[in-house]
């Protein structure tokens, strides 16, 4: 494993010197920023059935939904009784 990893770093270095690895160098530059960063956008949401919602209004919805249930105390006395009230 060891070998195969200095094979390939002689490699890239060796690659890098040559007349496209400036255009190599920010190919990983690029690969490594995105690696770093947390995701920021959602890319779907999808309901119950697994169906993607596309609506404000449904995906709004459909996260109210799972808040409720995430929050709802889980014991048998108080299922019925929420901490709080989400609006809709």
């Amino acid at each position: 494993m060891a070998e195969s990893k200095c094979t390939a770093d002689s490699e890239f270095y060796s690659n890098i010197q040559t007349d496209g690895g400036r255009s190599l160098i920010f190919k990983v530059a690029k690969i490594k920023d995105k690696k770093s960063k947390d995701v920021t956008r959602v890319y779907m949401i999808r309901n119950k059935e697994g169906a993607v919602l596309t609506k404000d209004s449904d995906i709004k919805e459909r996260w109210r939904e799972y808040l409720v249930s995430y929050l709802t105390p889980k014991t048998a006395e108080n299922r019925s009784m929420t901490r709080f009230q989400i609006k809709h």
